[in-house]
């Protein structure tokens, strides 16, 4: 199923573990260890060989869905003309780690703050999408009635309705990048 996951710099059946357990914090944002191991379907000492702590788990996996993340940002050419290829793209990298898409998001609502690096590339990410949204308004791709923060907004609650939707099985993860294009590019392509 999850064939193409792979953050760099990490084994598979970690990626695996990690993103189960991405996904468990997000579904139960307060859970013991032990919980997030039963829910992420590993046992207790496994977790405790990635993490001897809440916090060194909140550590290791914000670690690693930044590297995801920014291993799928380093691979889209933001600057192409073509904002529609280019949020296709964005759909379908990121949604290949749909748990850690919500765990990021979610970060700065977790009883730990997320860290400055967590601050600094949420930012970044956004800074991308605003520029890619005002260059498409500027060439009459996406309509200019709408304000590219709300655009901003939209595309990424999309994204995450999409990511809980894929971690909940009420999604299958090879339709919801063509789904969130869809669903906001018929909301506010230009006409």
């Amino acid at each position: 199923m999850r064939e193409n996951v792979k953050s760099p710099g990490i084994t598979r059946r970690r990626e695996m573990l990690l993103l189960a357990l991405a996904g468990a914090l997000f579904e139960y944002p307060g859970a013991s260890l032990e919980r997030l191991a039963q829910v992420a379907g590993t046992s207790r000492r496994t977790l405790y060989r990635v993490a001897n702590s809440r916090e060194d788990l909140m550590a290791i996996l914000e670690r690693y869905a930044l590297k995801a993340m920014y291993s799928v940002l380093d691979g889209i050419d933001f600057s192409s003309p073509n904002s529609t290829r280019i949020l296709s793209e964005l759909a379908n990298g990121l949604l290949q780690y749909s748990e850690y898409c919500l765990f990021l998001y979610y970060g700065d609502f977790r009883a730990d703050n997320p860290s400055s690096t967590h601050k600094i590339a949420f930012a970044n990410y956004k800074q991308l999408l605003m520029d890619l949204f005002e260059r498409a308004q500027k060439s009459g791709e996406v309509r200019t009635d709408m304000d590219p923060d709300w655009l901003f907004e939209s595309y990424e609650h999309l994204l995450l309705a999409a990511s809980a939707g894929i971690l909940n099985g009420r999604m299958a993860k090879e339709n919801a990048a063509e789904l969130v294009c869809r669903s906001f590019f018929d909301g506010a392509r230009a006409s």
